[in-house]
């Protein structure tokens, strides 16, 4: 933490670097799941996480979800964060998404520390992802910190976990 890395990539002739720091990861001592929908075919769960920020300026935070031991990779169901309204403090119950889940599921964020760029750069992504083509021109490439116009992004992150059981749905009433 606090720490600068470097990457290094020689391939086919062509050299690509990156640089990126590692920030402080947010420390998760909490997750609640609680049941906030059920339909016929499914049952939808919000997820709260609460810990304690540090009193660094601008720093971002990613939850990435595992339900069962499987990672969700879809980057809609991630949660991007800042610390802006709770800098330095002890952030609770802080909402990072709805899942669909059964009774008895095993929810596991991967909560990660990262830069204000790769926080921009995610945003950059879902921006795309979302693009509609319709009325716009192609989606355009989200170019990240490596060097000679290569796609992705260099990041190194501090990690914290947090992990809950799905209670037993909410039974709602069909007419």
């Amino acid at each position: 933490v606090g720490k600068t890395y470097n990457l290094k990539i020689i391939f086919e002739g062509a050299e690509y670097n990156a640089q990126t720091l590692m920030r402080p990861p947010m420390t998760l001592d909490s997750i609640k799941i609680t049941s906030m929908y059920s339909s016929k075919t499914a049952n939808y769960y919000q997820v709260d996480v609460s810990g304690n920020d540090s009193t660094l300026d601008n720093e971002y935070f990613i939850g990435i979800p595992y339900i069962n031991g499987e990672r969700i990779n879809n980057i809609a169901y991630w949660a991007v964060y800042s610390d802006y309204f709770y800098n330095g403090t002890y952030a609770s119950d802080v909402t990072v998404g709805m899942y669909e889940l059964k009774e008895g599921d095993l929810l596991s964020l991967r909560w990660i520390s990262a830069t204000e760029e790769y926080y921009n750069y995610l945003m950059q992504l879902v921006t795309v992802m979302y693009q509609s083509s319709f009325f716009g021109g192609p989606p355009a490439n989200v170019f990240g910190n490596v060097s000679n116009d290569a796609l992705g992004y260099f990041n190194a992150t501090a990690v914290t976990y947090a992990s809950g059981i799905a209670p037993a749905a909410e039974e709602q009433n069909y007419h």
